[in-house]
Formats: structure tokens, sequence, C-alpha cells
């Protein structure tokens, strides 16, 4: 019986076509004050230039996920996590295109790029560069840290999990605060220490059940947990391939857009009227800890933050319900608790796409289980046609209560009258076939 959607609903879905703020974070004096800085700067964006900013979202995720198959979704969170100067993590198997993707949007923003896969042995030299020998006889350390993590823009970290618990603690300044470990900056050029790091792309197979691994985990705001190309699309997938390892025209676009940009869309973020939406926040946030999802205080700051830059994202200046859709990639730590949020965004939001994908399916379903009944050979049994009118007797329930929740969406009343209609018939095809085929003991004939 179909309960709630699908794993999978794409909240970015229509992309390629207070106390505002006043959430206190410990993200380091200076990027403080740089948000504030954007801030007030924003309402000084001419109307071309808002315009410009504004088509930009739209632009990089079309691009990123060009000549990929199914991913959209991930192209969108990278896009999403470098407005917002965040980080995300992929949780997947390996060959899902997360290490294409990280690539792409360092070359569309023209930003310096640092790769490297973390395993079991890496040395802390790995990340940060080689220490330089004639320093250290001076009773100096110095990393060489040309091409290395303290020097990068964006960062793909993959299998990041796989690194020894005290290397990933290193990191963990660098990703907060954006400042480097001594000997990795020039004091006299870089007196503070700041990192210009503007995004970490993480991936891993899985997430351990580590509590030593939290801290990190828990610096990331964004997290997906990416699924394989679905059958379906297998024959685009081979076919893509095929193109690419051809070189027939493939090359990636470069400049598109710049780190300064997203600083800039980061500061139209700011400005976002979310008013229409915030009690509903509140209510959603209840009603995930009512079923044992709990967000940390860290992640809860940021939750407003996400939905003002998911309707940036969308070209908006005023958040919708649709943009806290965008919580299905900041509350969940684990497929569970997806799942669990999957559900009271369903039941919250009542969004109408959810429905016309739920009766979409429905009708898919009962299509198929037509095919079976009306098949000449098919040896039904009481057991299984009963059964079937049990699921029937469900789904009328359901269509009755979105009948009910009363959305006003013609596609959904369209929808809903046609499933009626169908499986009413379906009914009495499945009655025929007990009647006809059982005697009243439930023997066959």
């Amino acid at each position: 019986m179909l309960e709630k959607p699908k794993p999978g609903i794409n909240a970015f879905s229509n992309i390629t076509e207070d106390k505002k703020s006043g959430n206190k974070c410990n993200e380091g004096e200076h990027a403080k004050e740089e948000f504030w800085h954007l801030l007030r700067d924003s309402s000084s964006f001419s109307d071309e230039e808002r315009k410009r900013l504004l088509n930009i979202p739209k632009m990089l995720v079309s691009e990123l996920s060009m000549n990929l198959i199914e991913r959209e979704t991930e192209a969108a969170l990278i896009v999403l996590s470098l407005i917002m100067k965040e980080h995300v993590i992929f949780v997947g198997e390996p060959g899902t295109a997360k290490s294409e993707l990280a690539q792409k949007a360092s070359e569309l923003l023209i930003a310096k790029f640092y790769k490297h896969q973390l395993h079991e042995q890496m040395s802390a030299e790995e990340l940060w560069g080689d220490i330089n020998i004639k320093e250290l006889k001076k009773g100096r350390r110095k990393y060489e840290t040309s091409n290395m993590l303290p020097e990068a823009e964006i960062a793909f970290l993959d299998e990041v999990f796989n690194a020894h618990k005290s290397l990933l603690h290193t990191v963990l300044e660098v990703l907060n605060e954006r400042k480097l470990k001594k000997g990795c900056y020039d004091p006299r050029k870089n007196p503070e220490g700041k990192a210009p790091l503007h995004t970490v792309i993480a991936a891993t197979n899985v997430v351990p059940e580590d509590p030593n691994i939290n801290a990190f985990y828990d610096r990331i705001l964004f997290r997906h947990f990416i699924k394989p190309v679905g059958k379906d699309k297998w024959k685009d997938l081979q076919d893509i391939t095929i193109r690419k390892e051809h070189g027939a025209g493939y090359a990636n676009k470069r400049g598109i857009a710049t780190l300064e940009d997203m600083k800039k869309l980061f500061s139209l973020s700011g400005e976002v009227d979310y008013s229409e939406v915030y009690d509903k926040l509140l209510e959603i946030e209840e009603e995930l800890e009512m079923r044992h999802v709990h967000i940390s205080d860290r992640r809860r700051g940021k939750l407003l933050k996400a939905v003002q830059a998911n309707a940036i994202m969308h070209g908006r200046d005023k958040a919708i319900k649709d943009d806290l859709l965008v919580l299905l990639y900041v509350v969940p730590a684990n497929e569970e608790e997806y799942y669990k949020t999957e559900i009271v965004l369903y039941d919250l939001l009542k969004l109408p796409q959810w429905y016309i994908q739920e009766l979409n399916y429905m009708h898919s379903h009962f299509e198929n289980v037509e095919g079976e009944i009306l098949k000449d050979n098919y040896p039904a049994k009481k057991k299984e046609l009963n059964a079937w009118l049990e699921d029937i007797d469900a789904y009328e329930k359901k269509l009755s209560d979105m009948e009910n929740d009363n959305l006003g969406n013609a596609e959904v009343t369209e929808l809903v009258q046609k499933n009626r209609g169908y499986i009413e018939g379906l009914k009495e095809r499945i009655n025929g076939a007990l009647k006809d085929k059982y005697d009243v003991y439930g023997n066959k004939k």
C-alpha cells in the first residue's frame, strides 16, 4: 500500500527550468563581520545587477548537471552550498559522479581546487603540504602549501571518514572558522591565518556510527544520500558515457560566475522575506522532535538561512512553502531520519507536486494490478484478490483525504477524480473474478 511519497523527491525540481538571522553562530568574528558587511551592501545592488545575480544559480545548476544523468539535485546542493559558503556531503556508493561535479564547479567559478581521497594511513602532510626542511632546521614548522588544502577555495574530500579521527579534527577549524593551522600561512601577509576555503564537497560510502566523528559530520550543513542512476535511465547513461569518452564536444564552460558572485547572492538571501513560512518552519521543527529526529543547535540556527538561500536559488525574494523542502538536506543525519523528515514535510506542507506524484504512482500501480487480473491464464488466488480489494479500500480513503485537504489545485482535483473512477471499475473486475472463479466456500470452480 502506498503510504507516503517514495524516496528521491527532488526539492529542486524547478531549478533548471524575525528573527532574521538573529540566531547566533560560532563561525569566527571575521565571518560575522563579512556577513553584515555584505548584508548592508546588498541594498545598493542595481536592478540590472540583481537580475544578473539571480540568474546565476539556474545557470550553474544547468551547466553542472549537463551530460550527467539524474544529478540535478546534487548539482543544486553544490550551488546552494556555494551561495551559503557552507559544505555538503554525499553519502553513497562510488561511481555516482561526485568527483566530477566538484571538479566542474571549480572550473565554472575558476576557483582554486583541491582533491584528495582520504585513507586510514594518511599523514597530515597529504592535506597541508610537505614540511619545509630548511625552515624546520631553523626551528620553524612550515608547510609547502602550493596546490594543497590551505590554498584551496573549493575542495573535494573523497572517502572522508576513512581518515583517522585525529586528522579530521585538524580540519575542523578550517571548515568551521576558515582558519589555517600554524605553518600553513605567512604571518606577514596573512596575520589572522584566514583560509581562502569557500566550500568543501565531501563524499563517503557510509557514515560510521562513531561519536568521535559527530563534530565533523555536524559541521557539514548539507547531507544527501545519493542513489545510483535508475534502471529506466541506464541506456541514457551508457550513451552519454560513450560520447564523453570519444570527446564529442563535452568541454566545460569556464568562468560563468565567480566566488564573489556567490558572496553577493548570499547577501541577497539575507533580504528574503520569510514571513509566510516562519510559523510553518517552527511547526515542522516541533513535529520532527516529536518523531525523535533531533536537530543540533548549530544546525537549527541555520535552518532559516537555508530556506532564504533556497528562495534565492529559485530567483525569489520571498520564501514560499516549497523552500522548506530544503530541510530534507539539512535535518537528517541518516536515511531513516530522511524518510521521517520526508513524511513530516509531506503531512505539514501539503504541496501539490507531491500529491500529483503520488496520484500518478497510484494509477500506475493499479494498471499493473489490472494487467494481472486480465491475464487469461492467471491462476487467481482468493487471498490475493481480497488483498487487492483491501488495497483499493485504503486508496479510496486516501483519495477522500486528498479531497478534504482541498489544495485548490486543478491538476490534483482532476487526478483524484480520474483515480477514483479507475479503481471503482477495477474493484468491479476483482469482485467479478471472485464470483466467477470461487464458490461460497472459497474453493476454485
